[in-house]
């Protein structure tokens, strides 16, 4: 028995968690090795319904960024206020 590695796009790694906003989708290239065991439009069919599984995980990626952005302007303003009022 052997095994095929199908590559995810979008997965590249940035500076942090949430730098990266692609969608994740399945690698497009059908498998030679696969050629035995389905067809073009199977694997077309197959790729398709990966992608659709794989739309709220993009989805998450740019929530994730949207809030993190939001918490760090929320702890830079509360920072900066507690600095201002320390030194008062």
């Amino acid at each position: 028995m052997s095994s095929i590695r199908i590559e995810l796009d979008g997965q590249q790694p940035g500076f942090c968690i949430c730098s990266n906003t692609n969608d994740v989708t399945i690698e497009t290239t059908f498998p030679g090795a696969l050629r035995s065991h389905m067809s073009d439009s199977d694997w077309t069919r197959f790729s398709d319904e990966v992608d659709n599984a794989l739309i709220p995980i993009g989805q998450m990626k740019r929530q994730m960024r949207r809030d993190g952005m939001i918490g760090l302007s929320c702890a830079l303003v509360i920072n900066g206020t507690l600095m201002g009022l320390q030194f008062t």
